[in-house]
């Protein structure tokens, strides 16, 4: 390695789900046809869902001078959840040699997620996801009517399960889904398995993660192949140790971005800003999937995909701005809430309607459009088409500051290729949602994943370490909508 320019480690985090091998392998071969590996150096830190088993793979020359991926520890049996293996290997794989003060550091996450969580786990058979894979409903005391309800919420409950800004313990949460929602009688056997198989890691956890394994660095990138985590939240708990957060707002494939075009770029200039690089990975997406042979090979294998890769949107934002988010959250979340209460003496029907039209014109992000994740820059131009200035607040002094942070955040956003994915009673003519930012706000009874989830919200404690406005707004909306 030259210590004359920066040096990158690209350490890949993947949890495999048994059946992704060819994306898989078109990640390790984009990096094995790179034409020199003098800047970057790759780890893979590789986890098997099904037998637990991980093993660390490092990219090293071999004795015919051949660039190999070479297996440096493994299999072993892991714990993905348990924060000690994630952090001894970026201490020991990942983080800067001593005498390389400009290395750069880009993390990969790679595996199913919902929405407000990374590596959430999905068994699936050929009827779709099944929790409960090989296991007796005798045994768990479960019906067949039973275990399709319960596989339909589980499917959604790490979403719940992870959000950061919850009122509710992950405790509480289950014995109030288990017990309360859903009532019958089970064996110690199901509440075993659902708590192993409901296992995920949050913002905070990764967070976590990053500050005791790379205590003297951020991540300069942190490019989640995760689900819907573009979310407020995420950013706001990565606000001080990652630097550049790039995420889809909506579904992504498992074959992701182009990453033979961004390697080369970070290979061969490695100082370049992260803007650019944000700019690199929004125009070579679907580049990546209008190229042969890699186009034939994804879309026979993924049909329903020739549709849906119209409407991903991938967003590259830097979140030391996302506390100016959370302030312009607070701002309008509070006097909403009092606008829309009767029982408030800011009360205001008019109000409350222009709040209600604005949240009717945001598509849900989700595939199934079920979640209740909208972008909250198109809420907020939708509100400020509508308002007429009227709301009883500095609205264009809040709105304004909002675009302004959102100038300096927002390095790159991949927007939908179907203007009408996620914008079905749009007024604001320049919004194409997603736009950048997701945020949950649930509207209407659209859903019985909605229902619940309000339910959890409504039913405990706040969490004392931290209050957040805009919850008790949508959710007493929602309710009262």
């Amino acid at each position: 390695m030259s210590n004359n320019k920066q040096v990158w480690t690209v350490g890949i985090i993947m949890m495999h789900d048994g059946i992704s091998f060819f994306e898989y392998n078109e990640l390790e071969q984009s990096i094995l046809d790179q034409k020199k590996f003098e800047y970057v150096r790759y780890v893979i830190f590789y986890y098997d869902q099904e037998s637990k088993l991980a093993t660390i793979k490092k990219l090293e020359r071999d004795s015919d001078g051949v660039f190999r991926f070479v297996k440096k520890e493994g299999p072993t049996l892991k714990d993905l959840y348990n924060k000690s293996d994630l952090i001894d290997f970026l201490k020991k794989y990942v983080r800067k040699d001593t005498s390389e003060a400009d290395n750069r550091i880009m993390i990969i996450t790679w595996g199913h997620a919902a929405g407000l969580g990374y590596f959430a786990q999905r068994e699936e058979d050929s009827s779709g996801v099944d929790y409960f894979k090989d296991y007796s409903l005798i045994d768990l005391g479960l019906t067949p009517e039973n275990k399709v309800k319960f596989n339909k919420l589980f499917n959604f409950f790490t979403f719940f399960k992870a959000n950061s800004s919850s009122k509710f313990s992950t405790d509480g949460l289950m014995s109030f889904v288990i017990s309360e929602n859903l009532k019958l009688d089970r064996s110690p056997m199901f509440e075993q398995l659902i708590r192993e198989r409901l296992k995920v890691i949050t913002a905070r956890d990764l967070n976590e993660i990053f500050e005791l394994g790379l205590p003297e660095q951020k991540v300069d990138i942190l490019l989640t192949i995760n689900c819907y985590t573009q979310m407020f939240e995420m950013g706001y708990a990565f606000r001080s140790k990652v630097k550049m957060l790039v995420s889809p707002q909506t579904t992504i494939p498992f074959a992701g971005i182009n990453y033979r075009t961004l390697f080369e770029v970070m290979e061969g200039s490695p100082s370049t800003d992260l803007t650019t690089l944000a700019e690199n990975i929004r125009d070579n997406f679907h580049k990546k999937y209008s190229e042969e042979p890699f186009k034939t090979n994804f879309f026979n294998r993924y049909p329903n995909f020739v549709k849906k890769i119209k409407e991903v949107s991938i967003s590259a934002n830097f979140p030391e701005y996302y506390e100016s988010f959370y302030d312009t959250i607070e701002k309008i979340a509070s006097p909403f809430l009092r606008y829309s209460d009767r029982s408030s003496g800011s009360y205001s029907p008019v109000i409350k309607q222009v709040i209600l039209n604005s949240r009717r014109a945001c598509g849900d992000l989700t595939v199934n459009r079920d979640y209740g994740i909208i972008d909250f820059n198109h809420f907020l131009n939708e509100f400020d088409v509508r308002q007429k200035g009227y709301t009883g607040i500095d609205w264009n002094t809040i709105y304004s500051d909002f675009l302004n942070a959102k100038g300096k955040c927002n390095a790159a956003t991949l927007k939908s290729i179907d203007p009408n994915a996620y914008t079905p009673f749009g007024t604001y003519e320049t919004s194409i949602s997603p736009l950048f930012l997701s945020i949950f706000f649930p509207f209407g009874f659209t859903s019985e994943i909605q229902r619940l989830l309000v339910k959890m919200y409504d039913g405990f404690e706040p969490d004392p370490l931290r209050t957040f406005t805009w919850d008790d707004f949508v959710l007493f909306l929602f309710k009262d909508s």
